[in-house]
């Protein structure tokens, strides 16, 4: 934490969003939250689209690892990748958080405890498996398209980014 690093492999773009100029990147190994108040990053990025050479100093947000660039890397390098999501269970996820952070996954059979209910933005909602594992999933995402939709009242599958914050550890859609 506080060190400047410079990412020496590809890392490809998992999901954007305006909010902090926040960009998901990961490799075959891990993920990470680029951070990019200053709007470092100028370049127009596509879901898929890979980086190298990305410069900037690892820090800590809400208990959540972000890297914040200090240049900008250019254009991106390579288009099309589109990682597999790692399958976990909602108990594994929660269990090694810290090890799926930042990383797409996807869960499987998914129950919303406030199933029928609607999608808001902002907002903490319970979720369990056929284990009676728990967990929350969280909109932390306010553009996401599920917004203002009916929350699944049967299992669901989830793919998503977990996510932390200073309040808790979830899972965004």
């Amino acid at each position: 934490i506080g060190n400047t690093y410079t990412i020496s492999g590809e890392i490809w773009l998992t999901y954007q969003q305006t909010n902090r100029n926040q960009k998901f990147f990961q490799d075959a190994t891990a993920g990470i939250l680029i951070d990019d108040f200053d709007g470092i990053i100028t370049s127009d990025f596509e879901i898929g689209d890979g980086i190298t050479g990305l410069s900037g100093v690892l820090g800590e947000y809400g208990g959540m690892l972000q890297f914040v660039p200090d240049t900008d890397q250019g254009d991106p390098t390579s288009s099309g990748n589109f990682p597999t999501p790692q399958v976990v269970t909602i108990g594994e996820l929660f269990t090694n958080f810290e090890m799926y952070e930042s990383e797409l996954v996807k869960i499987e059979s998914a129950i919303f405890a406030d199933g029928g209910s609607t999608f808001a933005t902002g907002q903490v909602y319970p979720i369990s498996d056929e284990s009676d594992a728990t967990g929350n999933f969280r909109t932390s995402f306010y553009d996401a398209g599920y917004m203002g939709t009916t929350i699944p009242v049967v299992p669901t599958d989830i793919i998503g980014l977990p996510n932390s914050r200073t309040d808790g550890e979830y899972i965004t859609a």
